[in-house]
């Protein structure tokens, strides 16, 4: 059995799969189709294949990139599974980097446990590092898929009254080695590294008790970002603006300034530990700099107000440059203006499309996890550098 991208060779064999499935649910999960999918996949399963293909570089609201491989064995398809290439809010709670499906007349036969078991060989699962994989807590089936395949339990997440219980596992997969031997600069993404933005069940901290605190729902405040986002982030949009024109057509009970007071109030919980190990890179003779996606007046509120500016040599905010990660732009940029060559910039982010962006510009990179992580396989290394007698 081998994965392999979906092709339109496999028609008969992937309907005949479709065929096996009973209910509606499990038929959409064999598809694996995007809710922007309209057509039959009878009369177009060439469309349906070029569709499953792009979810691999575009995006639609609501979900994240993803690649989609095929279980095949002697031209049968047995099975489907898909990497997640990141986590949005809702995955991080259900769903996680993976998901899969194998067709009624090929269960209990492994296909399962090989389909995951291929899939954390290949570059994207490498390049990600850990992956959270989800299951129903009475899915025993999927639970020992997860478990043969190095499955670490983290939590179970309560869902609706009736509904099964959410299981929640990490499984954690060594990076691919990255060169450190001529790194001079570390340039270090802001949130999810050096602050902690989520509790483990990945909901934003600062979100918590804004309905009570604020009478705004974290949905509310989600769809502000959803339509804004882009535009505050590149500097293109003033974000008080942005946010006052939102908060007259929503009718908020609050103004822009007490929004932009209290966002910047509660979303500042910043790893002082980490920020310690950027003290000791930079003490070495390193030079270390924020590269984050960010808006302007919180970039101004954690640089200036709470003094990151004093233990960074610089900042590149994606709303100064015009330009985000992972856009190729960005990182030409912040090459230019840091003056030194790729091979000597490390990028540490906790996104993997920005680490692999930064990879194919030239540049270490590594995703970032937990501090322990980052000073076992960066630290370390980088201080024996400076320190060669020790």
């Amino acid at each position: 059995m081998r994965l392999l991208k979906p092709h339109t060779s496999f028609q008969g064999s992937f309907l005949r799969g479709l065929d096996e499935f009973a209910t509606d649910e499990e038929r959409q999960s064999w598809l694996a189709v995007w809710p922007d999918w309209k057509d039959s996949i009878t009369e177009s399963f060439s469309g349906f294949v070029d569709h499953i293909l792009t979810q691999e570089t575009r995006s639609l609201e609501g979900f994240v990139c993803a690649s989609t491989f095929w279980a095949v064995d002697s031209g049968e398809v047995l099975g489907r599974i898909t990497l997640r290439h990141e986590l949005n809010d809702s995955l991080r709670r259900v769903g996680g980097h993976v998901g899969y499906i194998v067709r009624p007349s090929c269960r209990t036969k492994g296909v399962a446990t090989a389909m995951l078991s291929q899939l954390l060989e290949t570059e994207r699962a490498q390049s990600i590092g850990s992956l959270l994989v989800t299951c129903n807590e009475d899915n025993m089936a999927s639970r020992r898929v997860i478990l043969r395949n190095g499955g670490c339990f983290h939590s179970c997440l309560n869902q609706i009254c009736g509904q099964p219980r959410i299981m929640r596992f990490w499984i954690h997969r060594h990076q691919d080695p990255i060169d450190l031997s001529r790194v001079e600069a570390v340039l270090f993404d802001l949130d999810g590294v050096l602050t902690k933005v989520s509790d483990e069940s990945g909901n934003f901290l600062w979100l918590r008790s804004i309905e009570k605190d604020l009478g705004i729902t974290p949905e509310e405040v989600s769809c502000f970002f959803r339509e804004y986002r882009s535009g505050i982030c590149r500097g293109q949009r003033d974000t008080r603006d942005a946010l006052s024109e939102h908060i007259e057509r929503r009718s908020w009970p609050v103004d822009a300034n007490e929004f932009l007071s209290y966002w910047h109030q509660m979303d500042s919980h910043i790893d002082e530990e980490m920020v310690s190990t950027v003290q000791a890179l930079r003490g070495m003779g390193y030079k270390v700099y924020l590269a984050t996606n960010q808006e302007h007046y919180r970039m101004h509120h954690m640089w200036k107000t709470l003094g990151l500016s004093n233990h960074f040599d610089g900042a590149y905010p994606s709303c100064q440059l015009g330009f985000e990660k992972p856009e190729p732009e960005y990182f030409a940029l912040v090459q230019i203006l840091v003056g030194l060559s790729p091979e000597k910039l490390l990028l540490v982010d906790d996104t993997s499309s920005n680490v692999l962006a930064a990879r194919e510009c030239g540049w270490s990179a590594l995703i970032y996890q937990h501090l322990p992580q980052f000073r076992s396989q960066v630290f370390e290394f980088l201080y024996s550098r400076k320190n060669p007698t020790l």
